[in-house]
């Protein structure tokens, strides 16, 4: 249009009015102010082979919700976009998923605040985030871990959990599994540990609300070895291992827990061919994305087992809210703050898991669970939608306030 209009004034004898006009107009305040608003969000998809898919599913929720608020937005995987473009582009924002992509100084260079959705515990990912840059603010999907992000790393953090998903059998009223877990199983740990091993392992074990960082501070403190914030952030780095194990154990003693008291659990992937009770598991392929929602939807109950996300709220409880189901999980400050124990979901404590038999007896006896599975699931869509993520992006960016439409 412009170099159409460019032609006109030319040939009309016009020009240098012309010119004269667009120069006035490119460099007011006004016409930068209406160029940043209307500049678009560079989204890097997420790599789609991690972690089931989940990170490509959240790249590609947040591009679909920013979009209906009316923003531009370009997406794609960091390594397959157009450089020259992006390096001639005004970016309002560039926003990542545990993104590698923000580590290389290309991508640091172009306009627009960095901002990367952070879901795992930084202690272990110290080396990546340093790598950020300066101006990237992590949104976190648990308070504990924007907390130690700002005090051991210098960011800008801010809560920000991930969106939940629906299916369309979220509404169906008559499901033919009774309990259903999609994550994954490794067996606890049977080896022999150091001695400064298993005093943490045992720690941990004994203090299952407790993040590990501050197990370790504790555990240090009780024995009289401790040292600093600093060197103790390294310690639970080099026992990441010892976490780990730390979270298998919790996680065989809630499966246990279910099984042996007859409950049959419908499971997903090659990973539960290490356990050892066979014949009380339903088997089923390993599903990804729009599959795995579908599965939430099938359950009556579905369970879930934190990461040891102590302040979390992960899109597995999400999902299995807006899919109808019951969400039956363990407890997170997150989840006991934004949803109703009894009412929205029901949540049961990792030193407690006794409790878990007469809870699903509860919820499946004259069903019980459609009720709360309906709340869970009017809640979860209300609040917690990937839209309502995008506008909480957008108030981030300062351009709309909280609950207020653009």
């Amino acid at each position: 249009v412009l170099r159409q209009v460019y032609d006109l004034a030319r040939n009309v004898g016009m020009k240098e009015v012309f010119e004269r006009a667009f120069r006035d107009m490119t460099s007011g305040d006004r016409f930068q102010k209406i160029n940043e608003y209307t500049a678009p969000i560079l989204v890097f998809y997420g790599d789609e082979d991690v972690c089931s898919g989940v990170l490509r599913q959240f790249s590609e929720e947040i591009t679909k919700a920013l979009v209906k608020k009316g923003v531009a937005v370009h997406a794609g995987i960091a390594g397959q976009l157009d450089y020259d473009d992006m390096e001639k582009t005004i970016y309002k924002a560039v926003l990542g998923f545990q993104a590698a992509a923000f580590k290389n100084v290309f991508f640091q260079s172009l306009s627009g605040k960095k901002l990367q959705f952070w879901l795992d515990n930084p202690v272990f990912n110290q080396d990546m985030i340093k790598a950020m840059p300066k101006d990237c603010t992590f949104l976190c999907q648990d308070g504990n871990y924007a907390d130690f992000i700002r005090k051991y790393y210098g960011y800008e953090a801010v809560v920000l959990p991930p969106g939940g998903c629906g299916s369309e059998w979220e509404t169906l009223q008559e499901r033919p599994y009774d309990i259903s877990f999609l994550g994954a199983y490794q067996l606890p740990f049977a080896g022999v540990f150091r001695h400064e091993e298993k005093e943490y392992y045992d720690h941990m074990i004994t203090h299952s609300g407790e993040t590990f960082f501050f197990g370790m501070c504790e555990m240090q403190k009780e024995n009289g070895t401790y040292v600093s914030d600093e060197e103790s952030a390294d310690r639970v780095r080099k026992m990441k291992h010892v976490c780990q194990y730390v979270i298998n154990y919790y996680r065989d003693k809630v499966i246990r827990s279910i099984v042996e008291h007859g409950y049959k659990l419908h499971v997903y992937g090659n990973s539960w061919d290490a356990f050892p009770m066979q014949e009380m598991l339903v088997r089923h392929p390993e599903v990804k994305g729009g599959e795995a929602l579908v599965e939430f939807s099938k359950a009556k109950i579905g369970l879930n087992v934190m990461s040891w996300h102590k302040n979390g709220l992960t899109e597995r409880v999400l999902n299995i809210m807006r899919s109808g189901s019951v969400c039956l999980t363990d407890y997170s400050e997150a989840v006991a703050k934004n949803f109703n124990d009894g009412t929205d979901l029901v949540i049961f404590r990792l030193d407690e898991t006794q409790r878990l038999p007469e809870l699903i007896r509860e919820l499946l006896q004259n069903d019980a669970w459609k009720m709360i599975g309906e709340n869970g699931r009017a809640k979860a869509q209300k609040r917690h939608s990937w839209e309502v993520r995008a506008e909480e992006v957008l108030r981030i960016l300062g351009e709309t306030k909280k609950n207020k439409k653009i």
